[in-house]
């Protein structure tokens, strides 16, 4: 005969599945917010870098519409907009989960009619 592993005689009730899966989701949203954050610190850095070889080209003066007018470098700043959009994402993400965490908003009692 197998061992019943449902029997919990003495011991905190099971997690159940959904708060199971909950913290599976509550792990996931800090892990994507941890590697969004890693990416768009990532990206700033090589962007960096990109427009320090701009200005190397340019000249030391080089400032403004000459830098951004590079094209490496405009380049560059464009990979910013999906680091940008990826953090949004997981904040919209994040601000969801504690909305269906906390559930539907309770529907108020309707006021009786006068005169009923």
């Amino acid at each position: 005969m197998k061992p019943n592993h449902n029997s919990r005689a003495g011991k905190a009730p099971a997690r159940t599945l959904r708060e199971q899966d909950a913290e599976a989701l509550r792990r996931s949203l800090a892990e994507a917010r941890t590697a969004v954050e890693n990416l768009h610190t990532a990206w700033g850095v090589w962007a960096d870098d990109v427009r320090q070889d701009a200005e190397r080209r340019h000249g030391p003066d080089a400032a403004g519409e000459t830098l951004w007018a590079d094209p490496e470098y405009s380049l560059a700043l464009d990979g910013g907009l999906p680091t940008y959009a990826a953090k949004e994402a997981v904040q919209q993400a994040s601000a969801w989960f504690a909305r269906a965490e906390a559930g539907p908003p309770q529907a108020e009692a309707a006021e009786p009619e006068a005169g009923l």
